[in-house]
C-alpha cells in the first residue's frame, strides 16, 4: 500500500449496525470504483439505497481484487459437507490427491460413499484477494504450500484449470463433474454447490455460515495502530465453531481526493447502516474492535 492511499477494514463486508434512515435525495455526486468479485453481490444492493439515502451515484465494476470463502466442489455422487482437513486440501491444491476416493478423504469420511472421481482444481485466474484469502490459509496448514506456491493475489498453481472471477469459476464448476474450486458462500448458495467441512484448530469440521464466520473474526483482540492487514485464517482454537478459511474486506481509497467527503459518507454509510444487507449473502457482522478500527480511518481521507 503505497503512503497515498488508505485501507479502510471491513468496509465493505462484515459490520451490521442500524442507524435511522436519511432523507431521499437526488444523486448530486458521483463515486467509481473497481476490485472484488466476491461482494458484488453486496454492493450491487446498496447502490440504489446509496442513491437515495445520501444523494451519491455508485458505479462499481467487480473485476477481481482480492467473506468466508469455502472449499466448493460438484459431483453428482459425491455427498456433501465432506470433511477435509488442511493438510488434505493442500495436496488436492498440490495436485497429489487426484480422486475422490483417495484413501486420506475415505479416512476422514468413515461411512461415505465416495466415487472414484477425478477431481478437477479450478482457480482463478486473474489477481484476487479471494485467492489470497486461501493461500494464506494454504500457508499456515501446509508446509509443502507455503515452501512451494506461497501465498498472494496470483500464484503459480501446481494443478488445475483457471477462469477470471468468482462467476468465472463458478460457471467452470457448473460444468465440471468433480470439479473442487474456491468462492464465497453467496456464490455457492446461489449456484447450489455442494460445500466441505473443514477441520479448524479445535479439530472440529465446520462448514461456512454466520455464527462460524463470526466465531473467526472473534479472535482479533485488538487492531495494530496503523490498522494493516488481519488475518483470521487458520484461528486460535479457543473458537471450536470458526470456520477456518475467512478473511475481512478492505477498500482502498486514496487519502487526498477531491471526493474525500463522499468518500467518507459512503464508507461510514458502508459500515453500518449498509451492513443490514449482508447477513442475507452471508457476510458476518463485524466484531465491534474491528469496526471501531476502521471508523477511526475515516478522517485521514482528506481533500
Amino acid at each position: 500500500m503505497s503512503r497515498r492511499t488508505l485501507a479502510v477494514l471491513g468496509a465493505l463486508a462484515l459490520a451490521l449496525l442500524l442507524v435511522a434512515p436519511a432523507s431521499a435525495k437526488q444523486s448530486s455526486s458521483s463515486l467509481t470504483g473497481a476490485g472484488s468479485s466476491f461482494v458484488s453481490k453486496l454492493v450491487q444492493s446498496w447502490i440504489p439505497k446509496v442513491d437515495t439515502d445520501l444523494g451519491i451515484k455508485v458505479t462499481y465494476g467487480p473485476i477481481g481484487s482480492g467473506g468466508g470463502i469455502n472449499a466448493t466442489y460438484r459431483g453428482d455422487a459425491l455427498p456433501n459437507h465432506i470433511h477435509l482437513t488442511g493438510k488434505v486440501l493442500g495436496d488436492i491444491f498440490l495436485g497429489k490427491i487426484k480422486n475422490w476416493n483417495d484413501p486420506a478423504i475415505k479416512k476422514l469420511n468413515g461411512g461415505k460413499s465416495l466415487p472414484s472421481l477425478a477431481i478437477t482444481v479450478i482457480h482463478r485466474s486473474d489477481n484476487s484477494g479471494t485467492t489470497y484469502n486461501l493461500t494464506d490459509y494454504l500457508n499456515h496448514v501446509s508446509p509443502q504450500w507455503r515452501s512451494g506456491p506461497g501465498k498472494g493475489v496470483a500464484v503459480d498453481w501446481p494443478t488445475g484449470v483457471g477462469a477470471r472471477g468468482s462467476s468465472g469459476v463458478s460457471a467452470a464448476l457448473s460444468q465440471t463433474n468433480g470439479g473442487l474450486t474456491y468462492v464465497d458462500v453467496a456464490f455457492s448458495l446461489a449456484n447450489h454447490f455442494k460445500f466441505a467441512a473443514v477441520q479448524n484448530r479445535a479439530g472440529k469440521f465446520q462448514i461456512p455460515g454466520l455464527n462460524s464466520i463470526k466465531a473467526a473474526g472473534a479472535t482479533i483482540l485488538r487492531v495494530a495502530p496503523n490498522n494493516g492487514g488481519i488475518s483470521i485464517v487458520d484461528p486460535a482454537k479457543r473458537e471450536p465453531l470458526a470456520y477456518p478459511i475467512c478473511t475481512f474486506t478492505y477498500v482502498i481509497v486514496p487519502k487526498q481526493t477531491a471526493k474525500a467527503a463522499e468518500l467518507r459518507k459512503f464508507i461510514r454509510w458502508a459500515m453500518t447502516k449498509g451492513q443490514t444487507d449482508g447477513p442475507k449473502l452471508l457476510f458476518s457482522p463485524l466484531p465491534k474492535v474491528v469496526l471501531k478500527a476502521g471508523l477511526k480511518t475515516l478522517p485521514l481521507i482528506h481533500s
